[in-house]
């Protein structure tokens, strides 16, 4: 009993985090996709080699560990669940009280600081090294720190370093803290040597990046004013703020690398994080903040519900295999895992919800899972037309191929559509025969 009343607001906020990821699974396309990348690992498969991932793997490897145990939907949510409450843990450890109020402004922007990808544990290892900043911790720990979130994800990883090492200017301090950035990343290192992969991920997450960041601008006006905007409070800051917060000015200026080169909700809720952080820590914020915590819940109440009406309104419920009570508002997922299972065995799904497939019926992730703009590494969707399987069937939702998926690489499609014939079509898919 005495632990639940120390740590009761934590206990909610995990219960709450697991109710968002859990039931809002269809929501968080990421979610599944990442679980699939966990998936595929505990199937034996080998990251960058048999499915294209474009970021260093630290989190599906992390989630593939407890998957090993469960191998289920529901594991991948809680481990996030508890990602979530360290987030917040030690965002309370850096700001102290007014920490409710943090907690409600995060969740506002439709759940998305919640998403259960590299970002949410990215996050978490952020908001720990600022925490260790705070408390003076060992630079080695602290470059530890940083180096597992370059193995989580390197861009934002690389651009913490930089801001470490830019707030730390001291020779001998930097110097430790990039002893404890290279023993992760030698590990690394030598398991991509071990698993010969190593041309492999240089190709997709390095070389790659180039092509994805050249085709995946989304020019949101919005959020390119919010990344310019922050930009300018941060440098404000770090000439004019008090010296004492300079540690949160740095990392919060790093974290605007989450919003490049996509500047959209998702991305842009990852960055706001960390502003916020910088001004609770300043306690800068002139609120009655009992009244202003009702406004922020009878807001979150209607977002909630705003949600559910344009997302599941009707919904339906199903479970399957891995993925227990998936909530959609489509319900064709039975007869296409017919046609695709059954009547068409030779046959893959190029579609963003094709992991969910694969997943369910226990196949093979390939790089076809993830058809998303720049993901192919630098030779982009050439990569993949090597890959296609010879008189084989391929499922292509009507909607990818009339482009209207956001961040989906339709030049696949279109090169399978035009070396194949139209066979068959199940709920929102065509069905090619694909022959060269």
């Amino acid at each position: 009993m005495d632990f639940i009343k120390k740590n009761y607001k934590f206990l909610f906020i995990f219960l709450l985090c697991f109710v968002i990821i859990f039931l809002f699974n269809a929501h968080f396309y990421d979610g599944l996709t990442q679980y699939g990348m966990a998936h595929a690992i505990v199937m034996g498969e080998v990251p960058y080699i048999d499915y294209n991932m474009v970021t260093t793997p630290l989190f599906v490897f992390l989630h593939a560990i407890f998957l090993i145990i469960y191998d289920s939907y529901l594991t991948y949510t809680i481990i996030n669940s508890i990602i979530s409450v360290l987030i917040f843990y030690y965002a309370e450890k850096i700001i102290g009280k007014h920490f409710i109020t943090y907690f409600l402004i995060a969740l506002i922007p439709m759940f998305d600081a919640l998403c259960p990808s590299y970002n949410l544990l990215s996050k978490m290892l952020l908001m720990i090294i600022i925490y260790f900043e705070k408390e003076n911790k060992s630079d080695f720990s602290i470059g530890i720190l940083i180096g597992l979130l370059i193995l989580t994800k390197h861009s934002v990883g690389v651009c913490i370093l930089l801001c470490s090492l830019l707030y730390r200017r001291n020779l001998k301090g930097c110097i430790n803290r990039i002893k404890g950035v290279l023993i992760p990343c030698l590990i690394f290192f030598i398991y991509l040597l071990i698993t010969r992969s190593l041309y492999n991920f240089i190709d997709l997450a390095i070389l790659g990046l180039f092509d994805f960041g050249d085709k995946n601008v989304f020019n949101s006006k919005f959020f390119i004013l919010l990344f310019i905007i922050l930009a300018i409070m941060g440098i404000i800051d770090l000439i004019k703020g008090k010296e004492e917060y300079k540690y949160i000015t740095w990392y919060a200026i790093g974290s605007l690398s989450f919003m490049i080169p996509i500047f959209d909700m998702n991305h842009a809720a990852c960055t706001v994080l960390f502003f916020l952080l910088l001004l609770f820590a300043k306690k800068e914020i002139p609120i009655r903040y009992g009244l202003f915590n009702t406004f922020l819940v009878g807001l979150l109440c209607f977002f909630t519900y705003r949600f559910i009406v344009s997302y599941y309104t009707p919904f339906y419920i199903f479970n399957y295999n891995h993925i227990p009570f998936y909530i959609s508002s489509l319900k064709h997922y039975d007869e296409v895992l017919d046609y695709y299972d059954n009547k068409y065995p030779n046959s893959y799904m190029i579609d963003i919800n094709g992991v969910f497939y694969d997943i369910v019926l226990d196949r093979k992730i390939s790089y076809l899972d993830i058809p998303l703009t720049g993901n192919y590494g630098h030779r982009g969707v050439l990569t993949v037309q090597e890959k296609l399987e010879d008189d084989a069937y391929y499922f292509i939702s009507k909607y990818d191929a009339k482009k209207l998926i956001y961040q989906f690489d339709n030049d696949l499609c279109d090169y399978v559509i035009e070396h194949s014939e139209l066979v068959d079509e199940v709920g929102i898919y065509n069905i090619y025969h694909f022959k060269r």
